[in-house]
């Protein structure tokens, strides 16, 4: 009521302060009357902008000194920054906040509140870069106060506010300023998720928010051709994405993992780019197993969901990256020839991606592009024959395959699979008997002459591992196959017997008879 009437007949300063401290000094320390004088010196904040600033100086100190004033002297300490920053003169507004924060950490017994005052202050912060007159030395004021409290979400909440007033302001140096600011933000989300409780749930999608707005600023960068200042801070960035996404196996949800993985990739696409000499030496390694793991990722998830023209899409977009994967993969075998784990490593990649290229090939029934990626995998001497057997396993499984496909593709993986010296004499027997039977099916001349070419490369075959007796062996061919083979030439040449094709009718019984010296027990003499 006293402090009513004095402001009523307009009263100097000296005057004001006369039944400001008493009031102060003779308060309790209660909620309810602190809040009062908040109310209070809210109301002359404008008009004596000194007087309210001493005399909330005067309350955090009282509130600090008794420990009845403890619970309420966060809100004194709140309501003294946030009047501090309507301050024009930036060296006394910091002066003064310094000041508080000393007092603060000098006093015993008392911990900053930070869950009660935190959503406040961050809702303060946001009306703050609204506001017309709007500084950003204020916002470097919340900055110190953020950290000074060891007030993380705080801080956090202050630094994309900063962020955000970088992206208006078209400064020169912008970019520069906005990946140093995007890094402290990534450090400091990374200290929140270690901390004990931490809520991953909500600080993952926040990490990643703030790693892909990274790419957004480098991609741009290195699209103008701008000279990129800033590699270290994308190094650190980019490591820092992958680290976070390996440490996350087995805890974040799947498709955090992915997007991450992808986020990890694109940086690291980016550092190569904009790197001025040459690019780190391990990014390309790092780079193969981050987008194989976004590409699997993608793939499998996508794999699941039901058929649409989005997952069509979707699967198509994943073969061309499949093909930049497998690229990178085989520059990275190149450049480190001598390292056997790194090739090893790589090389696994690279065929993995080539049977996931096979698989939505043949679900996508694009038969020209799965033969196409079969056969461009001639000369490469990392394909092994499980490779080439997973490939036979696609073209076999799929009922839709049309019949000249399935031929064309073992008729491929027979020839790459014994070019490339990696053939199993078992599995040769199974893929030349799928060829034959094709051929043989059709009827015509053209088709029996290539089986029986086929037939006699068997036999060829047989003359060098016909005596290998272990069925466990890759090399031996099986009984069952040449059993076939037999029961196939003889039939074949008595067809064409039927049908006066006597020449080639010869030609069957001659294999026929070549073969019976590798199967057990055949009627030779009959043949």
């Amino acid at each position: 009521m006293c402090l009513a009437l004095y402001k009523k007949r307009k009263a100097t300063n000296d005057e004001l302060l006369k039944i400001l401290l008493p009031l102060i000094d003779d308060s309790a320390l209660d909620e309810d009357a602190i809040q009062d004088i908040l109310l209070e010196l809210r109301g002359i904040s404008r008009s004596h902008s000194d007087i309210v600033s001493q005399a909330l100086q005067r309350l955090l100190q009282r509130t600090l000194q008794s420990v009845d004033g403890h619970p309420v002297a966060d809100k004194v300490l709140f309501a003294l920054v946030m009047h501090m920053r309507t301050v024009p003169d930036h060296d006394t507004c910091i002066n003064a906040i310094r000041a508080a924060l000393d007092e603060v950490a000098a006093c015993e017994g008392y911990n900053f509140d930070r869950t009660s005052q935190t959503e406040e202050a961050i809702r303060a912060v946001e009306a703050m870069i609204k506001a017309p007159d709007f500084d950003r030395k204020m916002l470097l004021l919340a900055t110190s106060l953020a950290r000074d409290t060891q007030n993380q979400t705080l801080l956090h909440a202050v630094l994309v506010a900063l962020l955000d007033t970088l992206k208006v302001d078209g400064q020169e140096d912008g970019d520069q300023q906005k990946i140093t600011l995007i890094r402290c933000m990534v450090r400091l989300v990374l200290q929140m998720m270690e901390e004990e409780g931490a809520d991953l749930r909500r600080l993952v999608p926040i990490l990643m928010s703030h790693l892909q707005a990274a790419h957004v600023v480098t991609s741009k960068v290195v699209k103008e051709g701008k000279e990129l200042a800033f590699g270290n801070d994308l190094s650190w960035l980019w490591r820092s994405a992958y680290n976070a996404a390996v440490k996350g196996v087995g805890v974040w949800m799947e498709n955090e993992l992915t997007s991450m993985f992808g986020i990890a990739s694109q940086l690291m696409e980016d550092s190569s780019a904009a790197a001025l000499l040459e690019p780190e030496t391990d990014i390309d390694s790092h780079r193969v197993i981050a987008s194989f793991a976004h590409v699997a990722g993608q793939y499998f998830a996508t794999r699941d969901q039901p058929q649409s023209s989005i997952r069509t899409l979707g699967l198509r977009t994943f073969t061309s990256e499949i093909d930049k994967l497998v690229t990178l993969a085989q520059k990275v075998m190149t450049s480190k020839e001598n390292d056997q784990e790194e090739m090893k490593r790589m090389s696994h990649i690279a065929r993995l991606g080539l049977i996931y290229k096979a698989e939505i090939l043949s679900e996508l029934q694009d038969w020209d592009g799965l033969i196409n990626t079969l056969k461009s995998m001639e000369g490469m001497q990392y394909v092994l024959l499980t490779t080439y057997e997973a490939f036979a396993d696609i073209l076999w499984k799929n009922k839709e395959c049309p019949v000249h496909v399935l031929y064309a593709g073992f008729e491929t993986i027979l020839r790459l699979s014994s070019d490339q010296g990696v053939m199993s004499v078992q599995k040769f027997s199974r893929w030349l008997r799928a060829i034959c039977t094709i051929l043989l099916s059709g009827g015509r001349d053209a088709d029996r002459a290539k089986a029986l070419a086929y037939t006699q490369q068997a036999i060829d075959l047989l003359k060098e591992h016909g005596d290998i007796t272990d069925t466990e062996s890759d090399q031996h061919y099986p009984d069952s196959e040449r059993s076939w083979l037999l029961a196939t030439a003889f039939n074949t040449g008595v067809q064409c017997t039927r049908s006066l094709q006597k020449p080639e009718a010869k030609e069957w019984f001659e294999v026929a008879i070549a073969l019976c010296q590798f199967v057990a027990g055949s009627p030779r003499q009959k043949v």
